[in-house]
């Protein structure tokens, strides 16, 4: 969780956001809040990840990337 916030904490902007969603929500909900969107955001990134290296791995790919 660490990680995450120090990511988030980057910008201004998130910063703040931050700030008053703590207020709004409390810590404890911010943070379960966080990990549920981080876990959403990880099934998409591998997701993305597996199709481009299915495409790569395929004839197809190959096959394009000689005739250019």
């Amino acid at each position: 969780m660490n990680k995450i916030r120090t990511c988030l904490q980057e910008s201004p902007e998130t910063r703040c956001w931050l700030i008053v969603s703590k207020f709004a929500l409390g810590e404890s909900e911010l943070n379960t809040w966080l990990r549920k969107e981080v876990s959403e955001l990880i099934k998409i990134f591998n997701s993305i990840i597996a199709k481009t290296i299915k495409r790569r791995k395929s004839p197809n790919h190959n096959a394009h990337k000689s005739r250019t």
